[in-house]
């Protein structure tokens, strides 16, 4: 390895590096004890190493003391480990004990940095402190992974540092130094560089994702097309594995808190620790950040873990009949035969593209199932009426699909607890759903009916003696080009089981028609988007899922508002509301009502022509967030 990688891990720290020098420099009675933190992977060690190796503290210092603090924690081996890095003066006294050892560092006369490698808790600092020297001249260098134990361990702030990734062109020099270990040229064309700015955002400045991917690289083709086959990175959805740790029993609510009010504060923790980072800033609330990534270290170790104790396998394995937990990314293939995994009970399939209605006819024989996801498959019309035998199921989410009525037989589902579906407009920002583009099919015929309308089309095919349905697809195919591969069935399902039964009902397409009788999935917690235009009966319903946290309505108008505002009263555990109406008149007059919010209630969102805001809001006194669209 040449000496151009070996300086890598601190391409791009200068400023860093002086201002850690300074401190180290200072000549300071007090507050000798500074403190460096920073995510696994992002090279502190690294960075202090050459800190250390400088000019600058070479000529004030002959050596240094390092201490790596090995885990689990021992204290006499880091008594003993210190003593001896100390360089002390009798060593017959090692390893006689701890007592022995301390008496040694004290009566060491050597002064040198002492750097204390990995310190993970405040438990392991106040077991180290005593045993530390006491010269308020001896610097002590401690690094960590916690912004807390920094804190705890420095007494001034302007000792505690935080290590941030590297900035783009650093991580560029980075990436291109390890990819190209044996050459000196590392110059790159325009598509090469494109997608090596991608890679390097991706991996945010950590020096070893960086590095680790980089070296990857190296083995490859060097060009951007085999650059951009990487993927390697996959951010993962806060609310997607809070509800998996519930389905899975990792998670479950206390006295005080909901099941994923605890998932937040463990998200909390992960953060806070740098297990894992937000995918965005932070805001001061954890449980309002909706997508995380874990960096490609602690990504392999947790696959190494979850083979180890058998947590996940590989799906050449012959023997599938034990599998509790099924994901699938990507390209659905019908070669899955799930038949044999009668004992699963998570199937996440969200973003899978090409999953038909067929393949989820066999749904009801997975009689353990607690957690179900279709997320995003666009090619998805309906639910299969077996999904009643899924007497387990605590998380149902169908967001993103086509599916525009639940079948009856949701009502059997006793133990739901999140129900999610619906669309969003694909103009609302603040939505943290992703649709995925519909397919050419779905996009070939939406534009083939956008200048239809629809009164002179009814009126048309009951003229011609033909159905609607008929007519639908005779016209869709004329206007359509290059369709000789397109199947009649196809068109019937994109246009005729979506759009038009959605124009006839006065429906929206953003929510879904709930079945009369859902009041009886008594432990509901989130429930969402439901259309209420058609129905009244659904708001009775929903005036009785006392459990409710968070619901999403659309489809509201002047001649249900009152209702909906009556049923919403008496929710009153409710955290969360979204309210919706399309078009014209949307909101307008709807929420104007007489109307006493729940007191707990904390996000409103109204998606709609509004006018003015309805007075009610100033009574919500734990409100934090309020989002308008449309309005």
């Amino acid at each position: 390895m040449g000496p151009a990688f070996r300086n890598a891990p601190h391409i791009g720290r200068e400023m860093e590096k002086s201002h850690l020098i300074q401190l180290v420099s200072q000549n300071c009675e007090n507050h000798h004890i500074i403190s460096i933190w920073g995510m696994i992977g992002i090279g502190k060690t690294s960075f202090i190493r050459s800190v250390y190796e400088s000019k600058e503290i070479t000529s004030m210092f002959e050596q240094y003391a390092w201490v790596t603090i090995l885990h689990p924690f021992n204290l006499h081996d880091f008594v003993t480990s210190l003593a001896q890095e100390l360089d002390a003066h009798d060593f017959s006294l090692l390893g006689n004990g701890v007592q022995k050892s301390e008496e040694s560092i004290k009566a060491s006369k050597r002064r040198c940095p002492l750097v204390l490698d990995d310190v993970l808790s405040i438990e392991e600092w106040s077991l180290i402190q005593p045993h530390l020297p006491n010269e308020t001249n001896t610097k002590i260098i401690v690094t960590t992974r916690e912004a807390s134990i920094a804190e705890h361990c420095s007494v001034t702030y302007k000792n505690i540092y935080k290590l941030e990734g590297l900035k783009e062109d650093a991580a560029l020099a980075l990436f291109k130094n390890k990819v190209f270990v044996d050459s000196s040229n590392t110059d790159l064309d325009l598509d090469m560089s494109t997608q090596a700015k991608l890679i390097i955002k991706e991996c945010d400045g950590h020096p070893l994702a960086i590095t680790n991917i980089a070296g990857f690289l190296a083995r490859k083709q060097k060009t951007a097309s085999e650059w951009k086959k990487l993927n390697d990175d996959f951010s993962s959805g806060h609310k997607r594995i809070v509800r998996r740790w519930v389905a899975e029993g990792y998670i479950s609510k206390t006295h005080s808190l909901s099941a994923e009010e605890v998932g937040d504060s463990y998200f909390a923790e992960l953060i806070n620790r740098s297990i894992i980072e937000p995918s965005e800033p932070v805001p001061h609330n954890a449980g309002n950040i909706k997508y995380f990534r874990v960096h490609n270290l602690m990504h392999k170790i947790s696959i190494s873990k979850s083979k180890e104790e058998k947590l996940a396998l590989i799906t050449k394995c012959a023997d599938l009949t034990h599998v509790r937990s099924v994901t699938v990314f990507g390209e659905w293939r019908s070669s899955l035969d799930f038949s044999m995994m009668r004992m699963l009970r998570i199937l996440d399939l969200e973003g899978t593209s090409g999953l038909k209605d067929d393949d989820l006819d066999q749904i009801g024989i997975f009689l353990h199932l607690s957690y179900l996801s279709l997320r995003g498959c666009a090619d998805i019309y309906k639910l299969p009426n077996s999904l009643g035998n899924l007497w387990d199921i605590q998380v149902l989410d169908v967001s993103g699909t086509r599916i525009i009525k639940l079948p009856k037989t949701i009502t059997k589902l006793k133990k739901l607890q999140y129900l999610c579906a619906g669309n969003v407009p694909k103009d609302d920002a603040t939505s943290s759903i992703e649709l995925k583009e519909s397919s050419d099919l779905s996009k070939m015929v939406h534009e083939a009916i956008d200048d239809l309308e629809m009164p002179d089309f009814v009126a048309k095919s009951v003229q011609l003696g033909t159905t609607a349905l008929d007519m639908t697809a005779a016209y869709c195919r004329k206007k359509m080009q290059n369709t000789d591969n397109v199947k009649m069935r196809d068109i019937y399902h994109e246009y005729c089981k979506v759009k038009f039964p959605s124009i006839l009902h006065g429906l929206d397409m953003y929510g879904v028609e709930a079945p009369e009788g859902i009041d009886q999935l008594n432990d509901l917690h989130t429930l969402g988007v439901v259309n209420v235009a058609a129905e009244k009966a659904i708001l009775h319903d929903l005036e009785k899922l006392k459990k409710l946290h968070k619901l999403g309505l659309t489809g509201v108008n002047k001649k249900n508002s009152q209702a909906v505002l009556s049923a919403i009263a008496n929710l009153v555990l409710l955290h969360s509301l979204s309210l919706r109406s399309e078009g014209e008149p949307g909101l307008q007059g709807c929420l104007d009502h007489t109307f006493t919010p729940p007191s707990k209630l904390q996000s409103l969102k109204i998606y709609g022509n509004l006018v003015t805001l309805p007075t009610w809001i100033t009574q919500i006194q734990n409100l934090t967030k309020l989002k308008l669209r449309s309005t």
